[in-house]
């Protein structure tokens, strides 16, 4: 892993990609908020850091009895991962789970996470008994952890600093995004792998070098087993659009035709590929679903221009008490 943390040289030639900053851990931000030495020479002290915040952060739930994590991560997907937990450590594959709606087929859900390598280590390290919650928990944290992580390791290959490497990490496991979602565990492991996807595409794409692509392919098809697609969705589109600005845009975009496509494409069909194993049960299930009988504007609604606002006043429409700032409240039915 050492290399992904590691500065790869820039193609020599004018337009190249590096910044001004110039070797890691120097420029301005290096001038105005030096880092320690000890930090810049050792490669593992920086994902110690990361750890120990990590741990800082929710020590409560993972060394007491006294919380836990809320609503869905134990009353969706706790029966869910400790029913896989359960077929996997007899050795049998999850196919039906006579428990829930009088049994349905458990292997076509994507958030069972069948197939997601990551919940086979609690397998592996707690096979003789059923699988407790806070194994659920302990393995959510490490992906808050991870998500720190690979951001820290995507911005330092922009900026080359260390320090606002790390601020980028510590904001994005500690966003909003991530933690108001800590209750939809497929949501905030998902969520992990955007910067590793985007950092091994990203060199895979300037360096024109097959091997970054291939591996950017990889992760994303581990980050299509977590289950929850809209996050792959939503990265494939991210990819896209900086895909094509570094082809249209950029100062390498002359040495990028044809080549940018061909690259997205391959990532695409590899991530797709490797999680092919789960998308076909799950696309044989879903016809199935009450949720294929949602409207257009079942899905669209909470979604308009107007509720931008609540970007920056996120109680404008009314908040978990249902009373807006204007003072009117509405009954739940």
């Amino acid at each position: 892993m050492h290399i992904l943390a590691s500065e790869v040289s820039q193609p020599a030639h004018e337009g190249s990609v590096a910044t001004a900053a110039g070797p890691a851990g120097k420029g301005f931000l290096s001038n105005v908020f030096p880092m320690p030495g000890w930090f810049r020479e050792s490669w593992w002290r920086i994902p110690a850091l990361l750890f120990f915040f990590t741990l800082f952060f929710y020590w409560k739930i993972l060394l007491t009895n006294r919380y836990m994590f809320p609503w869905d991560a134990a009353d969706f997907f706790y029966p869910l991962l400790a029913y896989v937990h359960e077929e996997l450590r007899h050795l049998r594959l999850p196919l039906w789970n006579p428990y829930s709606m009088s049994g349905f087929p458990v292997i076509g859900d994507p958030e069972a996470q069948t197939f997601y390598p990551p919940n086979w280590l609690p397998v592996l390290l707690h096979p003789f008994a059923a699988l407790p919650f806070k194994w659920v928990e302990a393995m959510e944290i490490g992906h808050f952890f991870l998500a720190g992580l690979f951001m820290y390791w995507l911005a330092r290959d922009f900026t080359k600093n260390t320090f606002s490497a790390l601020c980028g990490g510590v904001l994005f496991m500690s966003s909003g995004a991530m933690v108001a979602h800590t209750e939809h565990v497929a949501s905030i492991e998902a969520m992990a792998w955007y910067p590793l996807v985007f950092l091994l595409a990203r060199r895979g794409l300037l360096h024109r070098n097959w091997f970054w692509t291939v591996s950017a392919g990889f992760f994303l098809g581990v980050e299509n087993l977590v289950g929850h697609w809209q996050h792959a969705v939503y990265l494939g589109l991210l990819l896209f659009l900086y895909f094509g600005y570094e082809a249209c845009f950029g100062p390498l975009r002359r040495h990028l035709w044809p080549h940018w496509m061909v690259h997205l494409l391959a990532i695409g069909a590899i991530g797709a590929g490797l999680a092919m194993i789960q998308i076909v049960p799950a696309t044989e299930l879903a016809p199935h679903s009450i949720r294929s009988q949602v409207t257009y504007w079942n899905i669209t609604q909470g979604n308009g221009p107007a509720y931008l606002w609540t970007l920056f006043l996120p109680n404008y429409f009314g908040g978990l008490n249902l009373c807006s700032l204007a003072g009117r409240c509405r009954t739940q039915l």
